[in-house]
């Protein structure tokens, strides 16, 4: 009885991974079932019994995108490193991921943002994920009565290196020594809000802490305006 079962889903893998190569053919200019039925050499209905539409396989497609970059945003929380270190990690695990893709084919990158537009809940629902995560990382310093507007202000921060659209309109922004400068500027901005919260572990785990003291920490706290990035 089960076997109809793992055929439907060998079938249903195969229409994907057609989508993706007509995908990758067209530049992302075109896709439309009646062209994975003819490679498939079967009828158009048939693709019907797997897909409800085309929509439906486009949403597929754009959420194994962001599983990718999500899992491995779920590694890096997972570490036993400092909150400096997986928040570092993080921000630069998805600019060299989806920067990557951008330089692989950036016509491409763009086509597949426009196929990928219409369907917000799949987006929203990522950045909500990738919300969660610096949420995570950030509970080691921050309170939670401000862990969401922190959390907000370092995605706002740091788009220009995990936002598709933003890497795809000024790629020459988007390098890593750029996003290191950013994540450094908000390391300091939040060491300097919270510092009463670190720990000792927290202050040696992570270089830019070691000549760290309270003087210096009141001092930041005066700068504080100055080191949030706009």
């Amino acid at each position: 009885m089960a076997r109809p079962r793992i055929d439907a889903d060998r079938v249903k893998e195969q229409i994907i991974e057609i989508a993706r190569e007509l995908v990758i053919e067209s530049g992302g200019k075109r896709l439309v079932l009646s062209d994975i039925a003819d490679r498939m050499g079967v009828s158009q209905p048939y693709i019907y019994t797997h897909f409800k539409n085309k929509q439906a396989l486009f949403a597929v497609l754009a959420e194994r995108w962001f599983t990718e970059l999500e899992e491995a945003g779920q590694a890096i929380c997972a570490t036993e490193r400092a909150w400096q270190c997986k928040l570092r990690d993080l921000i630069q695990t998805f600019l060299t991921i989806k920067k990557a893709e951008y330089e692989r084919d950036p016509a491409l990158f763009v086509a597949c943002l426009e196929l990928a537009s219409p369907h917000r809940d799949i987006v929203e629902r990522h950045v909500a994920h990738l919300h969660g995560l610096v949420r995570q990382i950030l509970t080691e310093i921050v309170p939670p009565s401000q862990l969401n507007t922190m959390a907000h202000m370092v995605l706002d921060a740091t788009s220009a290196f995990r936002v598709p659209y933003e890497i795809a309109r000024a790629p020459e922004r988007a390098t890593p020594e750029r996003a290191e400068e950013v994540i450094a500027a908000l390391i300091h901005y939040l060491e300097s809000c919270f510092a009463e919260n670190l720990t000792t572990s927290d202050i040696l785990s992570d270089p830019s802490n070691a000549d760290a003291h309270p003087a210096s920490n009141q001092a930041s706290r005066t700068q504080k305006t100055d080191i949030l990035p706009v």
